[in-house]
């Protein structure tokens, strides 16, 4: 479904930019 597809995006975008605000080096995400 689309739907499923648009609410993973938005949770990929709000972790990156909390994991951005929360430090871009100190959160690396190791996970990438």
């Amino acid at each position: 479904m689309i739907m499923i597809m648009v609410k993973l995006l938005i949770l990929m975008i709000v972790f990156l930019l909390l994991a951005f605000m929360s430090g871009s080096q100190t959160a690396s995400l190791p996970l990438v």
